[in-house]
């Protein structure tokens, strides 16, 4: 039975290395498009234009423009802030080999040795399944923060367009 059990736990702990891995993956992926995406915007945002009229006619719409133009750049940091949260959390666990090895070389019960190396996955996957919630939150986080720069982008390039 406690085979079973443990046989379990080893799964689940993979489990959670394989979501964790996914989740690394996913926002990896993601600041890297934020990246070009962010490098495209600088390449064809007209700034020196901006800047121009902003400076000869200081009007609303220009105003707007840059209001908008300074929601993003905020919304670009706070949007890496949470990429890096997600990327750079605690150290995941992983099973102490010299701990399951002294246990096996210190305890003559079998049944001991294998509650021991039971209770040590059981502690490891918990301290795990945390990391990997975490990462998700602050992956859910940046990925709405996504779209809403995203609208604002598109809401820019129309303000741009219509009024540069």
């Amino acid at each position: 039975m406690q085979q079973i059990v443990l046989d379990i736990l080893k799964e689940e702990y993979e489990k959670e290395k394989q979501t964790s891995q996914s989740l690394d993956n996913k926002a990896n992926i993601f600041l890297s498009a934020l990246v070009v995406i962010v490098t495209v915007w600088l390449e064809i945002l007209p700034i020196k234009d901006i800047i121009k009229i902003f400076h000869t006619e200081c009007n609303i719409n220009s105003f707007i423009i840059v209001i908008i133009l300074f929601i993003l750049f905020d919304i670009f940091v706070i949007n890496i802030y949470f990429l890096f949260k997600c990327l750079k959390l605690q150290n995941y666990n992983a099973v102490n080999t010299e701990s399951i090895i002294y246990q096996a070389n210190s305890n003559n019960d079998y049944k001991e040795y294998i509650n021991a190396v039971i209770d040590h996955y059981q502690e490891i996957i918990t301290n795990n399944a945390q990391i990997n919630e975490d990462k998700a939150k602050y992956l859910k986080k940046a990925i709405k923060i996504f779209c809403i720069n995203s609208i604002l982008s598109i809401i820019l390039l129309l303000l741009i367009f219509v009024f540069i």
